[in-house]
């Protein structure tokens, strides 16, 4: 296919995206090689139906600017990692505080690494606790975070039944009966927080139920 061919396509997915939406050249690969990705989204920026935010991130103007958490993710999606909200960035993430940190810093499975955004900075950290970041759901890695943030001995009830919201219950057979290796006092309220979610929850089918007893 010629360069206008993929230049039409990239232009038509940016199209049928929502305003504020952010873009990398990895999200453009399935169409062509990233030589020409970088000059169709050149020429797209050029015309105003995207604007380049920083090096390799393009946002789609409207009414809906990014919030700052979003440009974190596509920037590690940009580079393929992993990536999760630590520190006071997970509290609010996980809805424990409604004060937006000054600084967001993530852990990552990538490297370190720093950016500016907007006067703000957001900060990426390598860890070696890969086993709280991957292989689980995001709510999950994002609770994990949360009391870790907390401290031992100092998570409340309340911290519990507002941790519940964002877990996953799928996540339950991994970290209890799976291979996850994450620190016992965390696990200790994971279990509490699961606990909780469990009797929120709509009940397991009979199908669903029989799937989970033979997994665990």
């Amino acid at each position: 296919m010629s360069r206008p061919v993929y230049l039409k396509m990239i232009r038509e997915e940016v199209n049928s995206a929502k305003s504020g939406a952010i873009f990398v050249p990895a999200d453009f690969y399935h169409i062509t090689d990233p030589i020409q990705v970088s000059v169709c989204l050149q020429r797209i920026s050029r015309s105003g139906q995207l604007q380049r935010i920083m090096h390799g991130l393009y946002i789609k103007p409207g009414e809906n600017p990014p919030i700052l958490s979003e440009i974190a993710q596509a920037i590690a999606r940009s580079r393929g990692w992993t990536v999760v909200p630590s520190g006071a960035a997970a509290m609010y993430e996980a809805g424990l505080t409604t004060i937006s940190p000054d600084n967001w810093t993530y852990i990552s499975d990538g490297m370190y690494n720093e950016y500016k955004c907007n006067g703000m900075n957001i900060i990426f950290r390598h860890t070696d606790r890969k086993s709280e970041i991957t292989d689980i759901s995001y709510g999950t890695a994002v609770c994990i975070q949360a009391i870790r943030a907390i401290g031992n001995g100092k998570v409340t009830n309340s911290n519990i039944r507002i941790l519940a919201k964002k877990i996953q219950l799928s996540d339950k057979i991994k970290i209890f009966y799976g291979t996850q290796k994450i620190t016992a006092w965390i696990k200790k309220y994971l279990k509490s927080i699961m606990n909780m979610a469990s009797k929120n929850a709509s009940p397991l089918s009979s199908a669903k139920r029989k799937k989970y007893e033979n997994e665990k």
